[in-house]
């Protein structure tokens, strides 16, 4: 199996099947099947297929939408979000309303920080992810966008870093605040992926 990772709600996938391959696993509904044949784009395809493997495969579920296009499990009291990049799909699942976001290491979000993150924000996330603070900042703000589900969010006004936290065994989170309610933003480097997710 693709699973690159699997923390029992945080699952990511990276796609090395075919489209035919992922619709084995997939156990898709007539509804699904006429889901799926809208999407045009074949990465797109890949990347919605792969995301239903992971609920089949590990939550024995299926997901669909809610009205407002968030996504849901069928016969399951947890809520789930869904990211993905390139080949690599990730599913987060969790009791409270959550948020989960993967891109590329390398991927470049520096050119456009001002309109999400603040200079304070750059430099927090500098001295925990130096290789790339700006993505780390995108990420996290993607995460709590997802999480609070409130449409006509303006990332650098009411989504914000404001700090680390160190446990005791040194793992690193971000401390954010989203519509002024507090957040912990926990971030994971896997293979060439960042991925961040509320916690």
């Amino acid at each position: 199996m693709p699973l690159i990772f699997n923390s029992n709600s945080l699952f990511v996938w990276c796609i090395d099947e075919s489209e035919e391959q992922l619709l084995i696993d997939a156990r898709l509904c007539d509804a699904q099947l006429l889901q799926l044949e809208k999407l045009t784009n074949p990465q797109h395809r890949l990347q919605w297929l792969a995301a239903r493997n992971i609920a089949a495969l590990y939550l024995q579920n299926a997901i669909y939408y809610k009205p407002n296009g968030a996504p849901m499990l069928s016969n399951s009291p947890l809520n789930i979000s869904i990211s993905h990049t390139a080949n690599y799909v990730a599913l987060y699942a969790a009791s409270h309303q959550c948020g989960v976001d993967i891109e590329l290491v390398g991927r470049c979000a520096a050119r456009i920080e001002r309109k999400f993150a603040s200079a304070d924000e750059v430099e927090i996330a500098r001295n925990i992810f130096p290789k790339n603070p700006h993505l780390l900042i995108w990420c996290a703000k993607e995460t709590l966008y997802k999480a609070a589900g409130i449409e006509g969010a303006e990332f650098r006004k009411d989504l914000k870093i404001t700090g680390v936290n160190v446990d005791e065994i040194g793992g690193k989170t971000l401390s954010a605040t989203a519509f002024n309610q507090n957040k912990t933003i926990k971030f994971l480097e896997i293979k060439d992926l960042l991925v961040t997710y509320d916690y």
